[in-house]
């Protein structure tokens, strides 16, 4: 229900509701782990007002006694997300110098570019393993700065880096140039943004991705400067196929601040009822996959959702996501 004249109010208003809505709430719990921490019995506590809660390792009395407070809700251990694997190398392209890709041409993409649409003041952000900022696709088109890019393991705290290679090959397609002989990004004038919530090992945990979607909201801690990107893809999941809403509140803040969460449907098809989490959950915007011809991929997802979005189909959309060349980890 926050309303703004601009995205950039209705951005500041919903941080500064969210923030004001867990300081005023986490009151009695934050008391009662201070306590228990002068005691010894916590090690460790992650605030967040993304969602209103927090991230703890605690002696088994100390969550008993959270889980007595009429305060909280739930408590729930940690998830542990292995990261997706990356795609083989593909071939060099054939094509001449500065033609398209073949998926970039599947979805009329050069004609949009025509027509004077590349991507041009709108930011991207990816939450994934991470980006090759030296990529000679990518290098340029970081945003830069401290407010640009978040490694919640503290492995790599300044400057992007990407030991897998699978959120540099995303974030080629959504910003890549042509610096290999052939476009290969869909908004090539688009500026990066990203989150490594998979760290050098490819493990996530789920508090590292609610600190992840909370970054995101505000990447330089100050509400009042409008520095959050405008869409994330997120090429993850959790687990197989069920509904797991653990990050649905993240999400729902996420659209109320005006910046869309993009998901993979999943690579759990051909049968139906194959979505996935967060994918499925109703504040996600999944995409499944088609090859270049056109056709849906086999094992591209399919719906119903697990999580029951009626009057929706699942994924919300197909593009080709199979065999297409994007920009490599080492170039």
């Amino acid at each position: 229900g926050i309303k703004g004249a601009t995205r950039d109010e209705r951005l500041e208003r919903v941080i500064s509701a969210l923030q004001g809505m867990a300081k005023g709430t986490q009151v009695p719990v934050r008391a009662a782990l201070q306590e228990q921490r002068l005691a010894q019995g916590v090690e460790q506590v992650t605030y967040f007002w993304i969602f209103n809660g927090m991230s703890m390792t605690a002696a088994p009395e100390v969550i008993a006694e959270l889980a007595s407070l009429p305060e909280v809700r739930s408590i729930g251990l940690d998830q542990i997300i292995s990261a997706p694997n990356p795609a083989p190398p593909l071939a060099p392209a054939v094509s001449s110098i500065s033609a398209s890709e073949e998926n970039l041409t599947v979805i009329n993409a050069p004609a949009l570019w025509q027509l004077g649409f590349q991507g041009q003041g709108v930011v991207v952000a990816n939450m994934d393993s991470g980006v090759s900022v030296y990529h000679p696709d990518l290098a340029a088109r970081w945003r830069g700065g401290t407010n640009s890019w978040f490694d919640p393991y503290g492995e790599h705290p300044a400057i992007p880096a990407d030991l897998s290679g699978h959120g540099t090959a995303t974030m080629g397609v959504m910003v890549g140039g042509d610096a290999g002989g052939t476009d290969i990004g869909v908004a090539p004038q688009a500026q990066w943004v990203a989150v490594k919530i998979f760290d050098d090992r490819g493990q996530a945990t789920a508090t590292a991705i609610h600190q992840g979607f909370q970054w995101l909201l505000d990447p330089d801690g100050d509400p009042s400067t409008p520095d959050a990107p405008h869409v994330v893809n997120n090429s993850w999941s959790i687990g197989n196929t069920n509904c797991d809403l653990g990050f649905q509140l993240d999400l729902q803040a996420l659209r109320a601040a005006g910046i869309v969460p993009v998901f993979s449907a999943g690579n759990t098809g051909p049968v139906d009822a194959t979505s996935v989490s967060p994918a499925n959950n109703p504040e996600a915007f999944a995409v499944g996959a088609t090859d270049n011809l056109d056709q849906i991929w086999a094992s591209s997802a399919r719906g119903p959702s697990d999580c029951g979005e009626s009057g929706t189909i699942y994924p919300e959309m197909v593009a080709p996501g199979v065999e297409i060349r994007t920009s490599g980890l080492y170039g």
